[in-house]
C-alpha cells in the first residue's frame, strides 16, 4: 500500500519497502521558482539552473534517508538497458557529467542511491533485503513493452538476489483512463507481446484505445517470477492530479519532472 509522508518534503512510500530508504516525489517540497517547475523539479534543462536541480536532488535524497553524493541519475531514453552501480558510478549525472543514457539501475553496493525521473511514465523500485540488492527503473511505454522490469530482476539476480524475495513497488504514473494511445501503439504491442497479453492492458473507451501501463508492468513482474504479495501498485495517477504531480500529458512540455529514489543502507 502507498501512503503520503508530510514532513516538509511531501512524498509517497510503499509499505512493501517499509524498512528501505525510498520515496516517490511530488511536485512539492523543493526550491524551484520557475512557475512551471515549482517546486521539486529534479530534471536538468527544464527551466531551472543546474544548481537548483542539484539542490532539489539533495533535498529529496536527505528526505528519504540517503546520501546524495552516493547517488546516480542519468539521462533517460526509453530503453530497456539496466546499469550495475558501484562506487565508481557515485555522482554520475548529478555531480559528474555523463553522456550515458539508460533507464534502469541495480546495485549491491552499500550506501548506493538509485534515482529515476518521471512525469507520467512508470517508476518501479525493487528490493531483496535478504540479499542486499536493490533496483530502480523508468518504464515508459517502450520500456514497459520491452519488459525493462524483467531485465532489472534478472540483473538483480546476477548480484545475488532471489526472485522469491524480490519486492517491487510500482509508483504513481498515468492511469488507463488518461492514457489514450494510437493504433500504431496497439499494432506494435500486438506484434511484440501478442494479442492475449495486450487484451490484458489495452481497452477501448469511447472508440479510442487506452493503455494501462500499471497493469502491463504488473503482468511483466508476475511473469518474471515475483509473487503477487511482493508487488505493490499505486492507484495514484499523475495526470488526474496535476496539482500534486508533474504530468507530460496534462502540462505538455511546460513542466518539471519528479523522481523515485531507493538506497541501500551504508
Amino acid at each position: 500500500m502507498f501512503y503520503r509522508v508530510n514532513d516538509g518534503v511531501p512524498r509517497y512510500r510503499s509499505s512493501l519497502l517499509e524498512n528501505i530508504p525510498h520515496g516517490f516525489s511530488t511536485r512539492h517540497g523543493g526550491v524551484s521558482e520557475c512557475e512551471h517547475t515549482k517546486s521539486m523539479n529534479v530534471a536538468f534543462n527544464r527551466g531551472d539552473d543546474d544548481a537548483t536541480v542539484i539542490k532539489n536532488f539533495e533535498i529529496f535524497a536527505h528526505a528519504v534517508g540517503a546520501d546524495p553524493r552516493r547517488g546516480v541519475m542519468l539521462g533517460q531514453i526509453h530503453s530497456c538497458d539496466v546499469m550495475t552501480v558501484t562506487e565508481k558510478e557515485f555522482g554520475l549525472g548529478v555531480y559528474k557529467k555523463s553522456d550515458i543514457s539508460l533507464d534502469g539501475f541495480v546495485t549491491n553496493t552499500p550506501g548506493a542511491l538509485l534515482c529515476v525521473r518521471v512525469a507520467d511514465c512508470v517508476p518501479i523500485l525493487f528490493a531483496d533485503s535478504k540479499a542486499g540488492v536493490i533496483g530502480a527503473v523508468h518504464s515508459g511505454w517502450r520500456g514497459s513493452v520491452g519488459k525493462i522490469a524483467e531485465n532489472c530482476i534478472e540483473r538483480m539476480c546476477e548480484l545475488g538476489a532471489v526472485r522469491e524475495n524480490i519486492r517491487a513497488s510500482v509508483g504513481p504514473c498515468i492511469c488507463k483512463n488518461c492514457y489514450e494511445v494510437g493504433e500504431d501503439f496497439v499494432a506494435e504491442c500486438e506484434n511484440r507481446l501478442g494479442h492475449r497479453l495486450c487484451a490484458e492492458f489495452i481497452e477501448e473507451q469511447n472508440g479510442k484505445p487506452h493503455a494501462d501501463l500499471k497493469r502491463l508492468n504488473y503482468l511483466v513482474l508476475r511473469e518474471a517470477g515475483l509473487a503477487e504479495n511482493n508487488i505493490d501498485v499505486s492507484t495514484l495517477c499523475t495526470c488526474c492530479d496535476p496539482d500534486e504531480f508533474f504530468s507530460h500529458r496534462y502540462h505538455k512540455d511546460k513542466r518539471g519532472t519528479m523522481c523515485a529514489m531507493i538506497a541501500l543502507e551504508a
